[in-house]
Order: structure tokens, then sequence, then C-alpha cells
């Protein structure tokens, strides 16, 4: 590191010392009482779900300081004329969206925080984004184990349609996340309407947060989506929403009402209260994409399956469905590393025409030429692939 990035750096980390402190001064309404806490406040089984979940910057803001980066400390306060007497005023606001671990390295966010590959190459991840329980503050060098970056983008949607408003993104990470586990989610059926909800995110950017017992108040089998009266805000786009029965993720946190109103007396935004018992429905509210609905998750072990039986009609089926080709299993192969694997040439040549990564790594650390050595004839058509990229 330069002499003048380490002065800068301490500089940046000086002045947040005094900034970054937890701040619970009043206690603020959004449906009914607030119920955001910091992580460490949380239950046992939320601070381990919380560990799989993770916030969203650009690249370009996660400072690269050789074995750690250094994150955007700017406070709420100054980044979005926070009140000050505000709940978490003084926190820093770092990232502009959520997201939580469904695989090794496979991440669900919502749709419009990644719509798009070129995106995707734009943004990075980081876990254990929170306030520390002994100094109250969040660390904003983190070690690079916290940050990934997006590699892939498997599968996003993003419909406004009366009939359609599915709003999803699942993503390939640069490497497999380290010392995390991956979340369980929903893979068919609907939550009950009766069931509590639990949310863990970044809301308006802040550390990691956790929002309990939040009910559900519209829930139609016709729609991609459930509304409810959870605490969140725009940060929170993209976050794990959980059944507190369960632990299972029912779905991703994609819209709201309207987060903050402005203070007429003297100029600053307030957070916007509503009644914990919505009445008025049409406009309030904050709404749930089913993750069920996402087809590379809720059809992945078909299309394994499909693979691993060189059923090529069926894998077509499944892909054009929405299944993407490059989704991986739990031990991060690819079908091309499953039919390589079986000396499969036909089925082989069909996902790579497709256009399946080739170079994909599996969890052993294997690509798919490596599966089989034996297997030349496969192994030479996977090689040819990866010399035409």
């Amino acid at each position: 590191m330069t002499t003048n990035k380490m002065i800068s750096t301490l500089l940046v980390m000086t002045t947040f010392t005094s900034m970054a402190m937890a701040n619970e001064k009043s206690n603020t309404i959004v449906y009914g009482d607030d119920d955001r806490v910091e992580t460490y406040q949380a239950s046992a089984r939320d601070q381990l779900l919380a560990s799989s979940t993770a916030g969203m910057l650009t690249n370009v803001e996660a400072i690269d300081l050789g074995d750690s980066f250094m994150l955007p400390p700017k406070s709420i306060e100054d980044a979005m004329g926070l009140c000050k007497d505000e709940r978490f005023s003084d926190q820093p606001s770092s990232v502009v969206c959520s997201g939580f671990l469904v695989g090794p390295d496979l991440l669900v966010t919502a749709g419009h925080c990644v719509t798009t590959q070129e995106r995707c190459d734009e943004v990075t991840f980081v876990f254990d984004y929170k306030i520390n329980q002994k100094t109250k503050r969040a660390d904003m060098i983190v070690g690079k184990d916290s940050v990934y970056k997006c590699k892939t983008l498997l599968d996003a949607k993003l419909e406004n349609l009366p009939g359609d408003k599915r709003d999803y993104a699942l993503l390939r990470l640069d490497r497999v996340v380290k010392n995390k586990t991956p979340l369980k989610f929903r893979h068919s059926g609907m939550v009950d309407n009766k069931d509590s909800l639990v949310v863990i995110g970044h809301p308006s950017g802040l550390p990691q947060k956790v929002a309990a017992g939040a009910s559900i108040f519209r829930n139609s089998s016709e729609q991609a989506y459930f509304d409810t009266n959870l605490d969140t805000f725009g940060g929170n786009s993209g976050s794990a929403v959980f059944n507190n029965k369960t632990g299972m993720i029912e779905g991703i946190l994609v819209r709201g009402a309207k987060d903050y109103i402005k203070n007429e007396d003297n100029g600053c935004i307030v957070v916007n209260t509503a009644p914990e018992d919505i009445t008025d429905k049409d406009n309030l509210g904050e709404s749930v994409s089913r993750i069920t609905d996402i087809p590379s998750l809720k059809n992945r072990k078909e299309f394994m399956k499909a693979a691993a039986a060189g059923n090529i009609t069926e894998m077509k089926r499944l892909i054009d469905s929405g299944v993407s080709i490059n989704i991986v299993d739990e031990k991060n192969n690819t079908a091309l590393h499953i039919v390589a694997a079986n000396k499969n040439l036909t089925a082989a040549k069909f996902l790579i025409d497709k256009g399946i990564d080739a170079e994909a790594i599996n969890l052993a650390g294997k690509t798919a030429d490596q599966m089989r050595n034996f297997n030349g004839k496969v192994n030479m058509l996977i090689k040819v692939a990866i010399s035409k990229k």
C-alpha cells in the first residue's frame, strides 16, 4: 500500500470511529413498532441464518487494500439526510441491495438489483457487514474471505405486468463462499397465511438487521408474490424472507411502500410510519417474490437427473422452461460434469452446443473433462469447446 493510500485509509477509519456507533435513540415505528434489531440481538437461530446473507455494492466502491477491502463509510444521516434522532442515523450506509446464499457459490437477490450480465460484472457482495457486539461499530475494513464478485447471472426476471410481477435474480459468485452454509428454501407450495415472517438484510444500506414479527395480508396462488407488513427499506431489496416457524426461505423482498418522509420543521427525513394492522392495503405493504418461481432452483434436481440419464429431450424441455444450463448441484457439478462422468458423448455434445460453461469447477476442484480421464472422446470434445472460447 502506498503512503498516501495508507494515510487516506487511516483518516477515513478515524472519522468513521465516531460515526459508526450503533444508534437507537428513538422508538420510531414502521408498521407498528420498529422490529429491526442488530444481528447480535437476534435469536441464535436467526444469527446463524444471517451469516449466509450479504450486502451488494459496486466493484469501485469496495476499495482493494491488498489482503482486505474497505467499504464506503458515509453515514445514513449524511447520505440520505436522515434526522439525527432517528434510529441508526449515524451508522454507515454502504450497500445498495441484499442477497442470500442458496449453494456453495449460488446467491439470490432481487431482479431489479442484478438484471443483466453487464450489471453482474459491476457488483460485489459482502458477508458479515454488521454491527459488532463488543465495539458497537461496523467493521469497514473486511477480509477478502468476506467479499465476492458476481461472476455469472444464471437467471433473472423483472416483470411489472398486472398478472406477472416476478422479480428475482440467481447468480454464481466468483468462488465458493468460505465458512457459510447455503440456506434452505421452499421448493413447492405456498406459505400459509397464518405464518409469521422474519427478514434479514440491509435496510437503507445499513449494517445487517433482523426484523421479525411480521404477518401476511395478501397471498394469492395466482400471483408470483405475497404482501406483508415487514419493516423493510430500499436496501432490503433482495433480502431473504424466512418462515419464522421453519427457518426456511419463503421469498425475496422486492417492493414496498414509501420508506421516508420529510420533517417539515427541520427539513431532514424521518421513517414513514403506518399501523401494524394495515387497512390501506392498495398503497401499503411490502411485497415478497416467491422463491418457488425461480425455475433453475425449483427444477435443478430434475435437470441433473435428466443429465445422469442422458435424457436430452427432458434436458431440452427444462432449459426451454427456464432452467439455466449452467445451474449446479449441491457439489457444484454442472450437467456437463455429470454426463462426462457417465461417458455420454451425445449428451455432452448437446450441452456444449447449448453453451454450457465447459470450464466450470466443482467442489472437488475438477472441470468436466477431469471427471473420467480414461473417457477420451468426451474429454477431447470438452477440451475443443474450451479452446474455442
